[in-house]
């Protein structure tokens, strides 16, 4: 079987954050990765992995935040939830495991990569739009700086996880013990990742993939519009609805030789589609109901979900269904907010 692979790699420098003073004299992290098909080539709008290896070149530690488009949307992220909810003990200045705390999408880092250590993944990324532009965001600390920004995980005595600083002293010697370990399995709770005070460095990755054209092209969708490519704002493909979506300044349509959909408002826009399609086949697309928004369509048949605080009103829609309720969701003039934090996404639909 003919196996495609386009290499790539890239010696990256970043810009420092304004709580580390001190700049690196070379490249602090070196980014490898490879675009892996089998088959036959890759078509235009499919979904494909690629395989990645990020190594930490310094003399630093070095904490992965996540890798983004340019424009901010999220691919993955090295901040996930814990096993069980976390509480501060300001006294102790420590985390403890909590079992009537309040879940923390992101409270867990799993990106800390020791000096020398590569850490490997596998992102799925849209066959469109190259050549495209990642970023990754990180922090690099000295042991004295990591001792100062971040929470190792220990046991207490009755077994419990808990997290806790360590001394600059300590941090380089019990992070060799660890060393062996695979870096993904190291966690540590890092409460700058998203502070204002904290900026993370950023390392930018380019890749370009030639692709097959799809049969209905996107210059076709476009006609099927009466749109020019100047008023388009963003785009991408769906492969499980067979159709292009398109965002122009006068609306947002799924657009395929059958016909055009109106589209609601989505935050995220290209990132709905991909998450549909990493969907298995027969899983339906699930939506959370804002408010009382479910009254509006009684033809659905809503879930109600109670947590601690409050119940999550669900809709679980199958795939096949899904251009028709996007239509309902647009003559309603509803918003689907596309929240990705935590372990997988939610799509919420409010006004």
């Amino acid at each position: 079987m003919k196996r495609l692979a386009w290499w790539f790699a890239a010696a990256l420098t970043s810009c420092q954050g304004p709580s580390r003073p001190s700049s690196p004299s070379g490249p602090e992290l070196v980014l490898v990765g490879r675009l892996d098909l089998e088959g036959p080539p890759p078509i235009e709008g499919n979904l494909a992995q690629f395989e990645m290896e990020v190594r930490n070149a310094s003399e630093r530690f070095v904490i992965l935040r996540d890798l983004t488009l340019a424009d901010g949307t999220a691919v993955l992220s090295w901040q996930t939830a814990p096993p069980r909810p976390l509480r501060y003990d300001s006294v102790r200045d420590e985390f403890l495991q909590d079992p009537d705390g309040a879940p923390d999408a992101d409270a867990l880092n799993v990106g800390l990569l020791l000096p020398g250590e590569t850490l490997r993944f596998r992102p799925q990324i849209r066959l469109l739009h190259f050549p495209r532009r990642y970023v990754l965001n990180y922090f690099a600390y000295t042991a004295e700086e990591l001792a100062g920004n971040v929470y190792f995980e220990e046991r207490t005595e009755d077994k419990r996880l808990r997290y806790r600083r360590w001394l600059a002293g300590e941090v380089a010697e019990r992070l060799k013990l660890s060393a062996g370990s695979a870096a993904a399995r190291r966690r540590i709770v890092f409460p700058h990742a998203y502070s204002v005070l904290e900026a993370p460095r950023r390392a930018d990755l380019n890749l370009d993939v030639r692709v097959t054209p799809r049969a209905f092209r996107l210059e076709a969708a476009l006609a099927h519009l009466g749109l020019g490519a100047a008023d388009v704002r963003e785009y991408t493909y769906g492969v499980a609805l067979e159709a292009w979506a398109i965002r122009a300044r006068s609306g947002a349509w799924l657009v395929s030789p059958r016909g055009k959909i109106p589209l609601p408002r989505i935050t995220h826009f290209e990132f709905l589609f991909q998450y549909v399609d990493t969907l298995d086949a027969g899983v339906p697309v699930q939506f959370e109901f804002v408010g009382a928004l479910d009254a509006l369509f009684p033809n659905v048949r809503v879930v109600p979900v109670r947590e601690k605080t409050r119940v999550r009103k669900l809709a679980f829609i199958p795939r096949e269904d899904l251009p028709d309720f996007l239509r309902a969701l647009h003559a309603e003039d509803l918003e689907i907010a596309v929240v990705t934090e935590g372990r997988s996404p939610s799509l919420r639909i409010r006004r």
